[in-house]
């Protein structure tokens, strides 16, 4: 019967990931202390039957402990002074004490070292996801000010006689999508960073409380300005900001948005992280039980899968949803 060694690498691999990682290191020094008296007893039991430890020559007849010891010792740890030296079956076993000397040094000398190398390589890792999440909140701050500057702009929409309408509506409507699409931007890079990052069982451990909590803040922050930007549309306008492409964007983000809280939710021990999250999901999700609504039965459109549909004229979303928001918001 043949080996197939493809299927065999894995688990060749997961052994060594395993006594590599999951025994600790003391558990090793006692392995190792037992290897050299387990070898040390053998050789005082087989000496008198000229299996054992030979010297000058001939055979011994006769060894004591601590000097089947000092062979043990001398023998794992790949001495060898020559004074002493195997006979008989002792061959098998002093070449069966060596590899095991040999391969229990390397772990344990491995591990001694890492322990170092783990800290500072933790320090650095930590580091780099501090500049990463501080990165991601100035993203979505810049979001939030780009979506406040949005509201301002269509609050003061008036058409004056010297102006037509559509000379200043359509700066508007340009501006808005593209808010929206930077907002998606940035949903979409920070979901796929935690998705790649999150493979790595100790990332959320090792990323730090307050960049977590600044970024959950930052993000709900945008998403509540977006739901002060969709209230602050005139209904006139409504038909041109909110079209089918935008209530598409608007929902797809929110999708995003609503993954990566999961996310850190699942992954994170610390309640008040966990709770900073999940009501900036609630937030996204108020925005589309608020605002995004699916129909639940109608014609498909032409352009695709039925849409969100964006309630307006006499759906207006009800003044207590607007204060739900709010007060989840504040409450952060």
């Amino acid at each position: 019967m043949f080996v197939d060694f493809k299927q065999a690498t894995p688990k060749i691999r997961r052994v060594f990931v395993y006594l590599l990682d999951e025994i600790g290191f003391h558990q090793y020094v006692i392995f190792f202390a037992l290897s050299i008296i387990f070898f040390g007893f053998l050789f005082t039991i087989l000496t008198p039957y000229g299996h054992g430890i030979g010297q000058n020559v001939w055979p011994r007849t006769n060894i004591t402990f601590l000097t089947a010891m000092y062979f043990s010792v001398a023998t794992i740890s790949s001495l060898g002074y020559g004074d002493m030296y195997p006979v008989g079956i002792s061959r098998l076993l002093v070449c069966i004490e060596v590899l095991i000397g040999l391969a229990v040094i390397g772990i344990m000398i491995a591990k001694a070292t890492s322990r170092q190398l783990a800290y500072h390589v933790s320090r650095l890792f930590t580091s780099e996801i501090q500049k990463q999440l501080e990165h991601y909140s100035n993203e979505f701050d810049m979001s939030c000010k780009a979506l406040r500057t949005v509201t301002f702009d269509i609050s003061d929409y008036q058409v004056t006689p010297r102006m037509r309408a559509d000379d200043k509506k359509k700066p508007i409507i340009s501006n808005f999508r593209e808010v929206l699409l930077a907002l998606d931007s940035r949903c979409r890079e920070l979901h796929d960073y935690f998705s790649n990052e999150s493979e790595n069982t100790t990332f959320f451990q090792l990323a730090p409380s307050n960049a977590l909590l600044r970024l959950s803040r930052s993000i709900s922050d945008a998403f509540f300005q977006l739901t002060q930007l969709i209230i602050s549309i005139p209904p006139e306008s409504r038909p041109d900001n909110l079209d089918f492409p935008n209530r598409n964007l608007i929902s797809g983000t929110i999708r995003l948005q609503t993954q990566v809280c999961d996310m850190v939710c699942e992954s994170i021990e610390n309640q008040a992280i966990v709770e900073t999250f999940r009501g900036t999901r609630e937030i996204c999700e108020h925005v589309r039980e608020g605002f995004l609504t699916v129909p639940a039965e109608g014609p498909v459109p032409a352009e695709g899968p039925v849409p969100d549909q964006v309630l307006h004229g006499d759906d207006e979303p009800q003044l207590a949803v607007e204060n739900n928001i709010a007060e989840r918001t504040h409450s952060q």
